[in-house]
């Protein structure tokens, strides 16, 4: 194999450092010159003065050069200098916080003095200069330290045989990322092959020690920012993104593109993914406190157990607490949209995590019914620009030309569906779902009808809110030129839809002496959107995406079934009044059946194989006691139940079944399906 060439210079990082009454109330800077934007829409005349970035000693780990990673001059001089200019040691302090009193005296003080009275800038660098960037010695640390970073480091698999050829769908910032980290490691391991537990020893005391360095994640340029994670900048991040990229574990178009690491994701087992993924965030937040990668890997491993280990089950309620509290340490809760916002790849990228983050809290609830971590009473964070992977980890000038050609709405006007496409639409409905979960899990608050049906209407006129790519239709079921993927995303975005109408509908009969009828039409589809997914495994044959269906079952189909089961069970049925013409008695006996097929194909050894075989048996039940205990005198009575039920014999005759010979065995090699 061709050694890797790390001896070129990074870029050097000249971004000025952001004014001293921004740095001192903890707030973004645009960096303006000579004054920035912020300090010129403020109520009172500030002194807006920039520090100067002071020159620092450079330092050149050994132990990166035996392993044949080199460290530029200007990269030292960058990394200590990132490590203080926008660092918070503390996270972020709101309004009603021990600290806020102060930083108002602080803020006065400047205003009085002139910018005096605040501590010299170039003393902030050094002091930080000397607290973060103490030699980390490996043998030093923690037994369980040592132990979790060996474990990591033996269990990655053999990566010499991994290929550089770019595939087609490798696209964004995170693929960039993962290939540049491969190369890293490939270059270290070269060096060293044969010397075991040393060359990982070694190699773990460079990960803590650029781990202790803070994450610029305020980079205007994208390389930049990514190049902090590879070549000399290994961290215990690179390494937990490299797990969670063999997991296949990303957004929900990333997770299914392909990728050279696909084919080591058979070769390890998702146990063994999952610990290593767990252990680089607990090894990094051994020695950071966080930044915008951290985050991304916390919601990744919330993904992932919810995956492994079922949404139901604490470790998968632990993961998510965890990103929603380092999403709130770092203050993202609270991201401002102001005029003077400039789109770049770190900005998007963090608008990205927290709408994410905030999606998988509210279906977390839907499924658990346990109360939100995050609510729109205190997460403000605005909605990120649809923007391609491609176009936000490009240059600036191509990533300008991409802000220009969305619509007014921030989508993208060429009808493709971005990583970003998706992230937005199921943002929509999470801001509606959380204000529905807000009035169903209250116990103080009485729920009003007005204040349901007006989120209700708001979830009704959703779909034109969105773009027409991704709009569900009948006919797409039997769209041949429709690509599976994008089917996918618009049943699964349907459902999501519909679910919302599920909780309004429910909660309307709670409040009022409101019809059932839309509610049993609205299970009715979601049982039967639910049913089409399992028709369609086979063109869905995607491992990312069969390994959904187990969750997609259980929040979706299971609760509108148990609602048809209800529906069954009334002695007056109510679903012959509504306008729905497909739902009859025995279309929903037709679709609880296949659902019963659907929950009978969940292995018992999944998850929620336990959940799945109680729901059916419960099903199957109330399908005997329909079927087996029915007063049919009684049920003739009924004319939608007479129109359901075929008048007459079938015009073949049973005779017809006299013509097949079922005695004969069938000839080799015939298909019997």
């Amino acid at each position: 194999m061709v050694p890797v060439d790390f001896s070129s210079p990074s870029c050097r990082n000249t971004r000025q450092p952001p004014c001293a009454p921004c740095r001192s109330r903890k707030l973004a800077c645009d960096r303006s010159q000579p004054i920035c934007n912020r300090c010129q829409r403020a109520r009172t005349k500030l002194n807006c003065i920039y520090p100067s970035k002071p020159q620092l000693e450079t330092h050149t780990p050994d132990l990166a050069a035996d392993l044949g990673i080199e460290t530029g001059p200007s990269l030292g001089q960058e990394a200590v200098a990132n490590t203080t200019s926008n660092s918070t040691p503390s996270g972020y302090f709101g309004y009603t916080s021990h600290n806020k009193v102060f930083e108002e005296t602080e803020f006065d003080l400047f205003l009085a003095s002139g910018g005096t009275s605040l501590l010299d800038p170039n003393k902030r660098l050094a002091q930080s200069h000397e607290e973060n960037h103490d030699r980390v010695i490996f043998r030093e640390l923690p037994s369980p330290c040592q132990e979790s970073a060996l474990f990591v480091l033996r269990c990655l698999p053999s990566l010499q045989a991994y290929s550089h050829e770019p595939f087609h769908e490798q696209k964004g910032w995170s693929h960039i990322a993962v290939n540049r980290i491969i190369k890293s490691l490939q270059a270290a391991f070269e060096t060293s092959p044969d010397e075991g537990d040393k060359c990982f020893s070694d190699l773990a005391e460079i990960l803590c020690r650029n781990t202790r360095r803070a994450v610029e994640d305020e980079q205007d340029d994208a390389s930049q920012w990514i190049s902090q994670f590879h070549d000399q900048n290994l961290r215990w991040e690179s390494i937990g993104l490299l797990w969670a990229s063999i997991a296949r574990v990303s957004d929900d178009i990333g997770s299914l593109y392909r990728h050279h690491l696909n084919a080591f994701s058979e070769s390890v087992s998702p146990r063994t993914a999952q610990a290593c993924l767990g252990y680089c965030i607990e090894l990094s937040r051994t020695f950071t406190d966080g930044n915008d990668l951290l985050l991304e890997l916390c919601r990744r491993k919330a993904i992932f157990d919810s995956i492994v280990d079922g949404d139901a089950r604490i470790s998968s309620y632990v993961s998510h607490s965890l990103s929603v509290t380092m999403l709130t340490y770092l203050g993202y809760h609270s991201l401002e949209n102001g005029p003077s916002y400039e789109p770049t790849l770190c900005s998007e990228n963090r608008r990205r995590i927290v709408a994410q983050v905030f999606t998988s809290d509210k279906f977390a609830v839907s499924f658990t019914g346990r109360p939100p971590l995050l609510t729109n009473s205190f997460c403000s964070a605005p909605m990120p620009l649809d923007i391609s992977d491609e176009d936000l980890a490009s240059d600036k000038s191509t990533l300008a030309h991409a802000i220009q050609s969305l619509d007014d709405q921030g989508w993208n006007m060429s009808g493709k569906i971005h990583p970003s496409t998706i992230i937005r639409a199921r943002y929509m409905i999470a801001s509606i779902r959380d204000e529905l979960i807000a009035a169903a899990l209250s116990h103080n608050k009485q729920v009003e009808h007005d204040q349901i049906q007006a989120l209700k209407n708001r979830q009704l006129v959703f779909p034109s809110k969105i773009p027409e790519t991704l709009r569900y239709s009948l006919n797409d079921l039997n769209d041949s030129d429709l690509d599976s993927r994008t089917l996918y995303f618009r049943i699964t975005l349907q459902l999501d839809h519909l679910k919302n109408l599920f909780f309004a509908e429910r909660l309307l009969l709670r409040c009022s002496n409101f019809d059932d009828t839309e509610l049993l039409s609205t299970s009715f589809d979601l049982v039967r959107l639910t049913i089409e997914l399992w028709k369609h495994r086979d063109s869905l044959n995607d491992p990312v995406i069969l390994r959904d269906f187990e969750w997609l079952l259980l929040e979706y189909g299971a609760p509108a079934g148990g609602i048809l089961c209800q529906g069954l069970l009334q002695p007056s049925p109510t679903y012959s009044n509504t306008q729905n013409i497909e739902m009859t008695r025995s279309s929903i006996v037709q679709q609880l059946s296949l659902l019963i097929g659907f929950l009978d194909w969940v292995p018992p050894s999944a998850p929620a194989g336990q959940s799945c075989a109680s729901f059916k048996h419960l099903i199957q039940c109330v399908l005997d006691h329909h079927l087996n205990d029915n007063d049919w005198e009684q049920d003739a009575r009924s004319p939608s139940i007479l129109e359901s039920r075929p008048l007459q014999l079938p015009a073949f005759r049973f005779a017809l079944l006299n013509t097949f010979d079922w005695f004969i065995p069938s000839p080799l090699g015939s298909d019997n399906r």
